[in-house]
């Protein structure tokens, strides 16, 4: 018998396929011969599951494991991705359901409050691109439904929160930022790119937003742009431009520095904090 999944990760073989064998008995070897990728039903890709800062497993659907445990399971491990950032995840089962064990999703995703998110398979690296939906409450048991029945995602028309604050109820997304050599190069006008889950949620709608220096007393109102590119495709490649040209001239970022940004959905202003490369070293 062949090993299948070893196979198929030699040869780069993403779908079934069917080949031909040609069995060369002086050196016990079979020479292939591609025929055709077979043709497979189309399957969702997507999944909504919960991540809570308090436990490292994320569920699977039954359904959606078992139309894709071949793929999942050629390899040991896989990512959660948002933007430049992802997650190492490995997989394990219990009696009945399937799971991500995550340890630092949620300190690498800056979550501190349970969410619900869609994540979107891609066979190629195993995958798993992570778009936030909203915030799941967390309720007592004694009131959980009660909760629930007055939630219903209504609630939360900001999508993509990662951090509430308790006082108030204050949805905010935190991410981070490594500075690169072009984005630090001060003599072409820079943009600042939004990760694409933040685009496809709380900045769906968003034509403008106030960006606040965390440093410095700097503040400018951007312009929300939409890439040409992505107009066909659900709008999310989404950035700034002048403010953020602004900004960088007078902060001066430097390779290796980390940016810091906090986004206020409710009232679509951007915090971003300077965080120099000597910081951390020391």
């Amino acid at each position: 018998m062949f090993y299948g999944q070893v196979v198929a990760k030699k040869f780069g073989f993403q779908h079934p396929t069917r080949v031909l064998f040609d069995y060369k008995i002086h050196h016990n070897e079979f020479a292939m011969t591609y025929i055709e990728t077979m043709q497979i039903p189309d399957r969702p890709t997507t999944f909504e599951t919960i991540i809570s800062p308090f436990k490292t497993k994320i569920k699977i659907p039954t359904e959606f494991h078992e139309l894709w445990k071949r793929e999942i399971h050629r390899l040991k491990y896989g990512r959660i991705v948002a933007g430049h950032h992802w997650a190492h995840v490995t997989f394990e089962k219990d009696d009945t359901n399937f799971y991500m064990n995550g340890n630092d999703v949620s300190e690498v995703f800056g979550l501190d409050k349970t969410i619900k998110v869609l994540l979107d398979y891609k066979i190629k690296n195993n995958d798993f691109h992570m778009t936030f939906i909203s915030v799941v409450e967390d309720a007592a048991p004694q009131v959980m439904e009660e909760a629930e029945e007055e939630d219903n995602g209504e609630d939360h028309e900001d999508n993509g929160e990662d951090h509430v604050q308790e006082e108030g109820e204050q949805v905010t997304v935190t991410w981070y930022t490594t500075v690169t050599k072009s984005l630090a190069n001060l003599s072409k006008k820079q943009v600042m790119h939004f990760p694409n889950p933040i685009s496809r949620g709380v900045l769906a709608n968003v034509n403008n937003i106030q960006l606040i220096s965390d440093d410095t007393h700097f503040e400018a109102e951007c312009q929300v742009h939409t890439s040409k590119r992505s107009l066909q495709t659900g709008e999310y490649e989404k950035h700034i431009g002048k403010g953020w040209y602004d900004y960088v001239r007078l902060h001066r970022p430097r390779a290796g520095d980390t940016l810091r940004f906090v986004l206020f959905p409710e009232t679509d202003e951007l915090n971003v904090r300077l965080i120099r490369q000597n910081m951390h070293q020391n």
